[in-house]
């Protein structure tokens, strides 16, 4: 539907009797209008949703440097495996009971292994269950 022509309702405007349509409510027509409207439209930033928290974060942060210290000078805990923490064979952290919460910090259940049995005790998951090298985490202890 197209509006009827009205006299313009911009006060700058030198035309006398100057005909327009309404388009806005403050000022008669697009041309007019233009003059007051912003010339950019600024566009909203999504801001992205972190992938960690910031009280993982610092969770994390205190994790690294508590790993550092826990596999200094240690051996693969493994049995049979005498492997011995180089930089050629690292050595990694084996939560028995997960790492979920504050479990991560809870260095009661930390076990340091050998890439090659970490992979072994997540595979053979009831065996490791029998020998105590993962513990239910549902059970209170």
């Amino acid at each position: 539907m197209v509006s009827k022509k009205k006299p313009c309702k911009d006060p700058n405007n030198t035309e006398e009797g100057k005909m327009c349509y309404y388009f806005t409510k403050k000022f008669g027509c697009a041309s007019c209008s233009a003059k007051y409207k912003p010339k950019t439209k600024t566009k909203k930033v999504k801001q992205k949703i972190k992938q960690v928290s910031s009280k993982r974060a610092r969770m994390n942060q205190a994790y690294s440097v508590m790993r550092k210290l826990f596999l200094k000078d240690k051996t693969c805990e493994f049995p049979s495996c005498s492997r011995k923490h180089t930089e050629d064979n690292q050595l990694t952290i084996h939560h028995k009971r997960g790492r979920n919460g504050e479990r991560l910090l809870d260095t009661t259940y930390w076990m340091a292994v050998c890439m090659e049995h970490h992979k072994y005790i997540e595979e053979h998951r009831e065996e490791s269950f029998k020998k105590g090298w993962l513990i239910n985490r549902n059970k209170e202890i």
